[in-house]
C-alpha cells in the first residue's frame, strides 16, 4: 500500500490555489502534446527544420523526454489535483515515481548536449560535418540508458519506498531512506546539466558577435543567428525553470523553517515544466521554415471556403502591392524623363 503525507498538513488549503494550478498543468499538458508532436513530426520532414542534422536529432529526443513527462508525470498531477488525492492506484504510484527521475534527469542533459552541439558545430564546422543522426542517436541512447540504470536499482532494492507528496500532488521515492545518497545524487544530476549549459550557451554568443563584427568590417557575409537564438532561449527558459529547485535546497540547508516545504519547493516542482512546454513556441518564433511548416498546416485543417477565402485575399494583397510598385516605377520614370529635358 503507498503511503501519503497528511493532507492537513500538506495540502493545498485554498480550493482556489489548488484550481490555479490545475489550470496551468492543463496548459501545460496541450502545449506539450500538440507543440513536441509537430516537431516530431516537421523533424521528419525535409525543409521544415532547416538545422544541423545533430541538433534535429537531440531535437526529436528532447521532444519524446517531454511528451513522456506529461503523460507519466503532469497528467497523474491533474488528475490528483482534480480528485485532491491519489486514485490511481498502487502500480501506478510506483512507475510514476520511479520514472521520473529517468524523464527528468535525460530531458535535462538533452538540452546540455544541445547547447554544447551549437557551440562544436560553430567552433568547429569541418569535424562538425561527421556528426550525423547516427551518432547523436548514439549519444542520446547512451543518456537514456545511463540515467535508467538509477531508479532501476532503487527499485530492485526496495520498490515500496513511494509515497504520493501532498506538496507537489505526485508521487514520488521517499528520499529519507537513501539519505544523502539519493539527495547528493539528485544534485549533481541536477547541477551538471545546468552548468554545461551556462558555460556553453554564453561562449556561443559570444562567438558569434565577434564573427559578426569580423564580418561587418571585411564587409562579408555575417553568420546566422537562427541556431543561436534556439539554442540560447531554450537555454534561458531552462534555467528560469531549474532556477527556483536550487533556491530551494539552498534554502532548506540554511533556513530551518516548514516555507520550503509547503510553498517554495510546490513552486519550485511545478516550475519545472516549463521547460518541458516552451520548446514549441521557441522553434516557433526563431525558426522561420519551421513556423511556415506550421502555418502551412494550420491553413490545411480550414475548410475549403476559409481557404479560398484566404487565398483570394493574399492574391488581392499581391495585385494590389504590384499596382503600388507599377505606379512608383512610372512616377520615378516620368520625374526622370522630366528632369533630363528640363
Amino acid at each position: 500500500m503507498i503511503i501519503s503525507n497528511e493532507h492537513t498538513s500538506f495540502g493545498t488549503d485554498s480550493d482556489a490555489e489548488r484550481y490555479l494550478w490545475l489550470a496551468y498543468h492543463i496548459f501545460v499538458l496541450l502545449s506539450t502534446l500538440i507543440g513536441d508532436t509537430l516537431i516530431l513530426y516537421a523533424s521528419l520532414q525535409k525543409n521544415a527544420l532547416k538545422v544541423h542534422a545533430f541538433i534535429v536529432t537531440t531535437m526529436q529526443h528532447i521532444a519524446v523526454s517531454d511528451l513522456a513527462v506529461v503523460i507519466l508525470r503532469i497528467l497523474p498531477r491533474i488528475i490528483s489535483l482534480i480528485s485532491n488525492s491519489w486514485v490511481l492506484g498502487d502500480s501506478m504510484c510506483s512507475f510514476s515515481a520511479y520514472s521520473n527521475p529517468v524523464l527528468f534527469y535525460a530531458g535535462t542533459s538533452f538540452i546540455a548536449v544541445l547547447t554544447s552541439s551549437k557551440l562544436m558545430v560553430l567552433r568547429y564546422p569541418i569535424r562538425a560535418g561527421n556528426w550525423n543522426r547516427k551518432r547523436a542517436h548514439i549519444i542520446c541512447g547512451i543518456i537514456w540508458m545511463f540515467f535508467l540504470m538509477y531508479p532501476a536499482c532503487l527499485y530492485v532494492i526496495s520498490k515500496n519506498d513511494v509515497e504520493f507528496d501532498y506538496r507537489i500532488y505526485s508521487c514520488r521515492y521517499i528520499t529519507e531512506t537513501w539519505g544523502t545518497i539519493t539527495l547528493v545524487s539528485t544534485f549533481v544530476m541536477i547541477f551538471s546539466p545546468f552548468i554545461i549549459v551556462i558555460c556553453t550557451t554564453i561562449p556561443t554568443l559570444m562567438y558569434l558577435e565577434r564573427a559578426r563584427k569580423s564580418a561587418k568590417r571585411v564587409g562579408g557575409r555575417a553568420p546566422s543567428f537562427i541556431g543561436a537564438m534556439t539554442v540560447s532561449f531554450t537555454a534561458i527558459f531552462y534555467l528560469i525553470s531549474i532556477s527556483p529547485l536550487f533556491v530551494c535546497y539552498v534554502w532548506k540547508h540554511f533556513v530551518k523553517t516548514d516555507t520550503c516545504q509547503f510553498h517554495l519547493y510546490r513552486v519550485a516542482i511545478f516550475l519545472l515544466s516549463i521547460y518541458v512546454m516552451c520548446n514549441f513556441y521557441i522553434y516557433t518564433v526563431t525558426i522561420e521554415n519551421f513556423r511556415r511548416f506550421i502555418q502551412i498546416k494550420f491553413q490545411s485543417l480550414l475548410p475549403v471556403s476559409l481557404r479560398t477565402e484566404r487565398g483570394d485575399e493574399k492574391g488581392r494583397v499581391r495585385k494590389q502591392r504590384s499596382r503600388t510598385m507599377d505606379l512608383m516605377t512610372r512616377t520615378t520614370t516620368i520625374t526622370r524623363k522630366r528632369s533630363y529635358t528640363t
